[in-house]
């Protein structure tokens, strides 16, 4: 599907550090729609949609890859892809910053809610231990 952290090493030009970690379908990969999110260096927030045409599949496709984006699984499934990318790159210690990064830009509950799932713990004391 998406490789985040392919460098071309048979291209004559290098790439610039940000085309590097833009997700890029791989050439042999045929698809109907893709969205793709970057940041500019100037900090801008910019995002490309790419349709192969209007057929009614294709259309169904898009909805239900702009249904999913917001979706745990795939904010979980994100994560994991970042993690192993950086582990396979030997840099997990990078992984662990994205995440601090991550967790200080969600809400307070989500945050919350991300870390309970990760744990898959209830908390140490239970409230009716208290009384």
């Amino acid at each position: 599907m998406f490789n985040f952290f392919r460098k071309k090493e048979d291209t004559k030009e290098p790439l610039a550090e940000e085309e590097k970690l833009i997700a890029i379908p791989e050439p042999s990969c045929e698809f109907d729609c893709a969205i793709t999110y970057y940041i500019k260096k100037d900090g801008e927030v910019c995002l490309d949609i790419d349709l192969d045409d209007y057929e009614p599949e294709n259309l169904k496709n898009l909805a239900k890859l702009v249904a999913i984006i917001g979706t745990d699984e795939c904010y979980v499934e994100t994560l994991n892809m970042l993690k192993d990318g950086f582990t396979a790159e030997g840099r997990p210690d990078l992984f662990n910053e994205v995440i601090i990064f991550v967790a200080s830009n969600l809400p307070l509950e989500k945050a919350v809610e991300s870390i309970s799932q990760l744990k898959g713990e209830g908390p140490c004391i239970k409230p009716s231990d208290m009384i």
